[in-house]
């Protein structure tokens, strides 16, 4: 015979487990991952429409600054979007959860219910002697388990299917991805030169 990890509960023990969970703050917690989401999708759709804009009036194919400056601008959409879809991941998971929560706990109440009326009924049939007694209680509480084990697998599930969102680590200022260096790593860019320093150096206005 296998034992079950909640064998030693009852009906009413199981209910009360099931009491200390709660399904608004899992709601509140997915509505604010949908909510970051949406800000993240539309931060995403801005800089599409930046980008294009900068890409028609600074064309990519002839101007090196801009097709690096544009390459940074798809990393970063490419970074939201991997984020959005980790958000989108965390707030169908918790609402899942909130959503298991409260039929967890309204299938135990129901069942703790019988349990407690069954219990009343076979203790007046035993002390009667009825012939026709059923020992029906013990069925209730192997109902309530079964529920509870659905419930933490379950909450398990949820547990496994939520994400972080991936770190964004942005480009450095000033420095060319491109270029190794003398020692293999990345190098400052050179001084950009202007009319006024015939030299080639940056001089101050």
């Amino acid at each position: 015979m296998t034992v079950g990890r909640y064998d030693n509960l009852d009906a009413d023990d199981i209910q009360r487990v099931m009491s200390y969970e709660h399904a608004p703050p899992n709601t509140a917690h997915s509505l604010a991952w949908y909510r970051l989401t949406q800000i993240l999708d539309q931060h995403r759709a801005n800089l599409k429409v930046y980008a294009d804009r900068l890409a028609a009036r600074w064309d990519p194919a002839t101007n090196v600054a801009a097709a690096a400056f544009l390459a940074h601008i798809e990393d970063l959409r490419a970074a939201l979007d991997a984020s959005a879809q980790a958000t989108m991941t965390n707030a169908n998971a918790l609402t899942d959860l909130a959503g298991h929560i409260t039929e967890a706990q309204q299938q135990v109440g129901r069942i703790a219910g019988d349990y407690g009326r069954h219990r009343a009924e076979d203790k007046e049939l035993i002390n009667n002697l009825n012939p026709w007694y059923e020992d029906r209680a013990p069925r209730d509480n192997e109902r309530a388990r079964r529920v509870l084990e659905a419930f933490d697998q379950a909450s398990f599930d949820t547990y496994m299917r939520m994400r972080l969102p991936p770190e964004y680590v942005p480009p450095v200022v000033g420095v060319d991805p491109n270029d190794p260096g003398p020692d293999g790593g990345w190098q400052p860019l050179g001084p950009i030169g202007t009319p006024e320093s015939p030299d080639g150096g940056w001089q101050p206005r």
